[in-house]
């Protein structure tokens, strides 16, 4: 599979041999760090709380996954149909019950945090999307684009999908970019 520019897809990433995943919880009022989950074959990444505070979303081997970290770390996939491998950035909008992901092959996408079929939000094929941020009040997602061959930059693009805004470019790296609480 190629990203629509023709170039491979961005790589799935893995545990080298010998390496190991741990998901550990710690109890903020005392301290104590409690092991959910350990895998010896498949790298959890980017660790989400469900909106419901029930569970952790994470990506993994190109796929979304769900743990339930009560009462011994059960971990089932979300079903995310239409959904190219994703990688280890995607945000939950937990008021609208969504959960946006960026795929290896480049784009943004919006699917149900539960499971559904997914959306592709971004369109233009010689950049790759990087997301990082929604607006609170779910109307504007905050990413890093990355054109080939040029150096990256903050952008936003709305929730629905549409024209991107560039806030920044020029020579730098630029990575992360996220809301503040109020949005502002």
């Amino acid at each position: 599979m190629t990203h629509p520019t023709g170039q491979p897809l961005l790589p799935t990433r893995s545990l080298s041999p010998g390496q190991t995943t741990q998901v550990w919880v710690v109890d903020l009022d005392n301290g104590v760090p409690d092991l959910v989950h350990s895998s010896d074959e498949l790298l959890l990444e980017a660790p989400n709380w469900a909106p419901d505070g029930t569970g952790l979303l994470f990506n993994g081997d190109g796929l979304l996954w769900w743990l339930d970290p009560e009462p011994a770390g059960t971990l089932t996939r979300v079903p995310i149909e239409d959904l190219p491998p994703i990688d280890n950035d995607h945000v939950v909008d937990g008021p609208r019950g969504l959960i946006y992901l960026s795929a290896n092959d480049g784009h943004l996408y919006v699917a149900p945090i539960a499971g559904g079929a997914a959306t592709q939000i971004s369109h233009d094929s010689t950049r790759y999307h990087f997301l990082h941020g929604v607006s609170p009040d779910g109307g504007t997602l905050a990413f890093v684009d990355l054109p080939r061959g040029d150096f990256s930059a903050a952008s936003l693009i709305p929730a629905a999908g549409g024209e991107t805004t560039y806030l920044s470019a020029g020579s730098r790296h630029v990575d992360g970019p996220e809301y503040s609480a109020d949005g502002a």
